[in-house]
């Protein structure tokens, strides 16, 4: 075929991974795209990297180194007739090396003029640079010698040593990290240190900066701990005078040490062994504290600043004990302060630093207007972090996709863009019932919604986008058989117009209008074929064999089965083996969670969470193929796979991981990953 006598225009292309921005731990990745032009296809670069093809760049492909950090790359092409664009396309992908790194506690290092962060979860220390948010891995299990940080609770500063003390209530101790080397030294608990024994309820520590010692809260006492040396000594008994210790800092003003009570929203001095109230209900003027749950001391205007996580809130605390608003939703431009669950003081730059657990992120806060800017985070998109996510669902009307998360009791959506999060709705985002035990969703086609399955009482929940309203659809508290007993998962009929439901040893079909529910398939009531025992996921086939058909996976066999749901088929109720349990080649599962129909490649995806993949499934013969894991694609690992959604919209693959707390995007072309919203 003959060239157009006449093309003055460059080649269409697009992208079609990475998604526009992401984020990866891998020192590369594997771009993959589609190009078109009437004259034909000369050349596809990336960042001046020459794409391969073995269709005349119909379809290409090109590796890309990473720096750590932001990188941006541009797609340029060329036709035969030399008609050249060099801005043909653009995306992001940010990579950082430090992926899983959740910060809990933040202290100043005052030699290094950096913060310190410590992951209280994977038991690591990392120094944080605030001119570009990045981490660097300072002592880890897997760096710096001596005894491992098995559920570390707090960390202080230690001036007089230079060196970070961390609380350790795994085996009752403190311990030194050498900021340089990452070495771990036992300083104080069993077998260190002399003096009376810590408790089993060590909670927080502080450096006693004029006795050059550490403070401890162990339990109800506050105790000294010479360092080095590691000697115990007791320097006060905290009660009756206080109910529960849980953060201390050092008064630097004063020379004392200001301890937070959390169960009586007050705020206690401790000098010479004197315990004082020096702000809360009767002391002091103000907004009374809620729930204060952390505290620094700010040198610059002598005052103490309290996190309180109720009042989503960060408190100065002036002499005399007078409250002044610090930071919140009207206080402060920029971001919000959620559960702040660590304070420090920022000397270099006189500022507040503040560990956010519901954003995710290391917040800035200006003293003077509460201004709150994001430090550091491992995490990609704005929003509230995803806690306890469980469900994935694409909103079609918004362009958007949905995350149903049981900790937040609501749900989240998620620009694809750049993976910005906002909540849909929750106990303070929309009316009606709140969510108590929501296990799934998916997208209402009929009626434009949100459609969630709660195992308690047992309900199908309606909400609605615009403003997050939450409507009982069905519930089991009508006693009304079949019960939604077992309820764990949700699909959209769309040829009966209805709900489908996994509830244990059955699929229950649930009419959206009246709310009427009954048996769409069980073993000795309707439908021929393996028994059901613990029906774990459900998605709908659109592809032969037809409509009202649809996958179940099984917890008890480990295994995948359609399941003919149309009520006026003959074979209503059926039950067929499609993969697994002797059925189908390949790798075998493990412990098969959740599935979705790829309608492009004709394919049931499974996410199996013993082993760490994605697996496709031939629907003619039932082999099982990884798609995704270790081995197959680059890019961050699968730590715990929970949900899984063909993205009708990019011809991508999501996975929802409950272990990095991401949204992942998966090429099921190659298995490269990145993460769009963590």
């Amino acid at each position: 075929m003959r060239p157009p006598l006449e093309d003055s225009d460059p080649p269409n292309v697009t992208v079609a991974f990475p998604p526009l921005r992401s984020m990866t731990d891998a020192d590369s990745i594997l771009v993959r795209g589609v190009a078109s032009d009437l004259s034909g296809l000369a050349s596809i670069e990336v960042n001046g990297v020459v794409a391969t093809s073995d269709d005349g760049f119909e379809t290409w492909q090109v590796q890309l180194d990473l720096s750590e950090g932001d990188n941006t790359f541009t797609v340029s092409g060329e036709d035969v007739r030399g008609n050249r664009d060099p801005q043909l396309a653009t995306f992001d992908v940010k990579r950082s090396r430090t992926l899983t790194s959740r910060a809990s506690v933040v202290v100043w290092d005052r030699t290094g003029a950096r913060p310190i962060v410590l992951d209280r979860l994977d038991g690591a220390i990392y120094s944080l640079d605030t001119a570009t948010g990045r981490r660097e891995l300072i002592s880890s299990p897997e760096k710096g010698g001596g005894p491992d940080l098995n559920e570390p609770v707090a960390m202080a500063w230690d001036d007089t040593n230079e060196q970070v003390l961390v609380v350790n209530r795994g085996d009752s101790s403190v311990i030194a990290v050498d900021l340089t080397s990452g070495e771990r030294t036992l300083v104080s608990g069993a077998g260190a240190g002399s003096g009376p024994a810590f408790s089993d309820n060590l909670v927080a520590i502080a450096w006693d900066e004029a006795g050059s010692r550490a403070l401890v809260i162990d339990d109800d006492a506050l105790t000294a701990v010479t360092v080095p040396g590691g000697a115990r000594s007791l320097v006060t008994d905290l009660t009756p005078t206080m109910e529960v210790a849980s953060a201390i800092a050092w008064d630097s003003t004063n020379d004392r040490a200001v301890l937070v009570d959390a169960s009586a929203r007050a705020l206690f001095a401790v000098e010479g062994g004197v315990v004082t109230k020096i702000s809360g209900e009767g002391v002091g003027s103000g907004p009374l504290f809620g729930l204060p749950t952390a505290i620094a001391w700010d040198p610059v205007a002598n005052r103490a600043l309290v996190a309180d996580v109720i009042n989503e809130s960060i408190i100065a605390v002036e002499s005399g004990g007078t409250r002044e608003v610090f930071a919140d939703v009207a206080t402060g431009a920029g971001r919000v302060p959620r559960v702040v669950v660590s304070l420090a003081w920022d000397e270099s730059a006189t500022r507040a630093l503040a560990v956010d657990s519901d954003l995710g992120v290391v917040l800035s806060v200006a003293p003077q207007t509460g201004d709150a800017v994001v430090a550091s985070d491992a995490f990609h998109g704005a929003g509230p972090a995803f806690r306890t996510s469980r469900a994935l669902a694409i909103d079609p009307i918004g362009q958007r996709f949905l995350v149903l998360d049981a900790a937040l009791d609501g749900v989240l959506a998620i620009d694809p863009s750049d993976g910005t999060r906002t909540v849909v709705s929750s106990p303070r985002i929309g009316s009606g019932p709140n969510l108590i035990a929501p296990r799934d969703l998916i997208w209402d086609e009929d009626n434009n919604r949100v459609i969630v399955v709660d195992a308690n009482p047992g309900a199908i929940v309606a909400i609605e986008m615009a403003d997050g309203r939450r409507t009982v659809v069905s519930t089991s508290v009508d006693s009304q058989p079949p019960l939604l007993d077992r309820v764990r998962a949700v699909t959209w009929d769309s040829y009966n117009g209805r709900a489908i439901v996994a509830n244990g040893e059955e699929i229950v079909a649930v009419n959206l209008v009246d709310g009427r529910r009954s048996i769409a398939s069980r073993s000795g009531i309707l439908g021929m074929g393996p028994a059901l025992v613990s029906a774990r996921s459900v998605a709908v086939w659109q592809s032969e064999p037809g409509n009202g058909v649809v996958f179940v996976t099984d917890d008890s066999s480990r295994s995948l089965l359609y399941v003919d749901v149309d009520p006026e088929s003959m074979t209503r109720g059926e039950r067929t083996l499609l993969s697994g349990a002797g059925t189908g080649a390949g790798v075998e599962f493990e412990v098969p969670l959740d599935v979705s129909w790829d309608e492009l490649r004709e394919q049931a995806l499974v996410v199996d969470d013993g082993l760490d993949a994605l697996v496709g499934v031939d629907v003619e013969t039932g082999e099982r193929t990884i798609l995704a894991s270790a081995e197959v694609g680059g890019g961050p690992g699968m730590l715990a796979p929970s949900a899984v959604l063909w993205d009708e919209m990019s011809g991508r693959v999501l996975i929802l991981d409950t272990g990095l707390r991401a949204v992942l995007a998966v090429d099921p072309e190659t298995g490269e990953r990145v993460i769009l919203s963590r």
